[in-house]
């Protein structure tokens, strides 16, 4: 059963071979490439400041699709992963997650909980 990466805030799909590490973050050398999001500053009179939220690494995090039913996350970023449905951090070494998971990227520590979301799915 193939599984692939929905991005949640575009709906854009990315198929996840099996047994291949893809790349996620800003950088253009990553397999899945995150804009630089930026937000609006609400100054009074200013209506054109903008401020980079910079929450999300060059080189974030990758996910390897496992034989099964199962994907393999590893955290290679500053900020880090979560699984959303638990808050559990997703480890260096990697932590396996079953179709129907959210992977979140930022940092809670900062209450930024949903800067960036992939849900893992089957195809």
């Amino acid at each position: 059963m193939a599984l692939k990466l929905l991005d949640v805030l575009t709906n854009e799909e990315y198929a996840l071979p099996v047994n291949k590490e893809v790349r996620i973050g800003r950088s253009l050398g990553n397999d899945i490439i995150i804009p630089s999001l930026k937000y609006k500053l609400s100054h009074a009179g200013d209506d054109n400041t903008y401020q980079s939220l910079g929450h999300i690494s060059r080189f974030h995090a990758t996910v390897t699709a496992l034989e099964g039913d199962e994907a393999l996350v590893k955290d290679t970023s500053k900020n880090g992963i979560y699984i959303s449905d638990s808050e559990e951090k997703v480890s260096r070494e990697g932590t396996k997650i079953k179709p129907g998971r959210m992977i979140v990227f930022g940092d809670t520590s900062r209450r930024i909980f949903h800067y960036y979301l992939f849900k893992l799915v089957k195809e």
